[in-house]
C-alpha cells in the first residue's frame, strides 16, 4: 500500500512522516496518533527525503495481514481450542467456557510478547520511496 505524507524530520536513516488519517486508519494503530489527529509514521528513508519533503511511503505487503492474523485469527483459535480442551477433559460446558477464557489469555500473552519484541527490533516497516514534487494534489495508489 502506498501513501502520501510530508517528512516532519530526519533521523540517520530514518524519517518521522506525518500522514493523512485515510478510511481505514480508524482501526489501525500501525502510525502513532499526533495532535490534531494526525498520524506519524517512522518510515525508512530510502529516497533521502528531508524535512519538509511530500512522499510517498510505501507499507511492506505482508505487514497488515500478520497483524490481522495476530490481533483477530490466533485469538479465535487460540479460544476454541481452549473450550474444545475444557469440554474434553471435563465433559462439561462450563469447563469448555473456562478453557476457552485460559485459551484466549495464552494467546493474548504470546501476541503482546511478539508485539514487544517487533517494537524493541526498531525495523521500520514503512519505506519512503519517492519524493514528490512541491504542490501538486494528493496522490494514492492501492495496495
Amino acid at each position: 500500500m502506498r501513501e502520501e505524507g510530508v517528512v516532519v524530520s530526519t533521523m540517520g536513516a530514518a524519517a518521522c512522516v506525518r500522514m493523512q488519517p485515510q478510511g481505514g486508519c480508524r482501526s489501525c494503530r500501525i502510525c502513532v496518533t499526533g495532535s490534531a489527529g494526525e498520524r506519524l509514521i517512522e518510515a525508512n528513508n530510502e529516497a533521502g527525503a528531508k524535512a519538509g519533503d511530500r512522499v510517498i511511503v510505501e507499507v511492506r505487503e505482508g505487514v497488515y495481514l500478520r497483524a490481522a492474523f495476530l490481533v483477530y485469527v490466533l485469538p479465535l483459535i487460540g479460544m476454541c481450542a481452549g473450550y474444545a480442551a475444557g469440554t474434553a477433559l471435563w465433559s462439561s460446558e462450563r469447563a469448555g467456557f473456562c478453557g476457552g477464557g485460559v485459551g484466549l489469555l495464552i494467546v493474548w500473552a504470546v501476541v503482546r510478547r511478539c508485539d514487544r519484541k517487533i517494537a524493541r527490533s526498531g525495523v521500520p516497516v514503512h519505506s519512503i520511496i519517492k519524493i514528490l514534487p512541491p504542490g501538486g494534489g494528493i496522490h494514492r495508489e492501492g495496495s
